[in-house]
């Protein structure tokens, strides 16, 4: 078994997400679960992985400059009995200074050391957190409108090509993310400092590896960066095979 901190948005929730649902005996109300995860998005947070998947994860919230809770913790039922929420527990309480406190990536609640957006005055541990000032967008149109002005014309763009390929799907925000749906969230994409992300689900990314190469990519997600052309074409072509092979998540 394998820990590791885990730094990326969509990762953590992706993780957290996954093993909450499987879990419906303590995470049975939707609207809990949701807040689980949007909440996990800013938090130092853990995962275990073993035999080639993850199996459980930890997120924590400091309570001072020197003592932590755990805010949300789980492990998939197979892996019960296993001695992993331990590990993920006693390894979270031995690395919260290390890997948080002293990262040069995160500026921490002990004295002046929260990142304050400029904007909307929320705190947050990363600098230039990505978030939204106000309410959550309802529309992907309310979406595009509150992103840098540079990049709402790649957005739309984007947004254009992905209608075009699902011409039947519906547009909503799912996961405070660009989403279409039909019958089942298809594709999602949102954007990012430096990036756009594209959400087709692990197998998505897995059939288009080869095409992708060049274009840094993870569990479920592919990165697309502002200062390269973003390849529309390829992109309205991911989002028809996730609809035309059910692949959704």
């Amino acid at each position: 078994m394998e820990i590791k901190q885990v730094l990326n948005g969509y990762e953590k929730r992706e993780i957290c997400k996954g093993v909450l649902q499987e879990l419906p005996e303590w995470f049975s109300i939707p609207e809990a679960l949701d807040h689980y995860v949007e909440q996990s998005l800013d938090l130092p947070f853990w995962a275990a992985e073993t035999e080639g998947e993850t199996a459980g994860f930890l997120c924590v919230r400091a309570t001072s400059s020197c003592t932590i809770e755990v805010y949300v913790m789980g492990v998939l039922r197979k892996y019960h009995r296993q001695g992993i929420g331990k590990s993920l527990y006693d390894y979270g309480d031995e690395r919260f200074f290390a890997d948080v406190i002293k990262s040069p990536m995160t500026r921490k609640r002990s004295g002046n050391t929260m990142w304050k957006c400029p904007n909307c005055g929320r705190e947050f541990d990363r600098k230039d957190q990505h978030h939204f000032c106000d309410k959550k967008p309802e529309t992907i149109d309310d979406y595009i409108a509150a992103q840098p002005e540079a990049v709402q014309p790649i957005l739309n763009e984007v947004r254009s090509v992905i209608r075009d390929a699902l011409p039947d799907a519906q547009e909503k925000i799912s996961w405070s993310m660009p989403t279409y749906w039909q019958k089942y969230n298809v594709i999602h994409f949102a954007a990012f400092k430096n990036h756009l992300g594209i959400y087709p689900g692990d197998k998505g990314v897995a059939h288009f590896s080869d095409r992708i190469k060049e274009y840094k990519s993870s569990k479920g997600a592919i990165q697309f960066p502002y200062n390269k052309p973003v390849p529309l074409p390829l992109i309205a072509e991911i989002a028809k095979w996730c609809y035309e092979t059910e692949n959704h998540y």
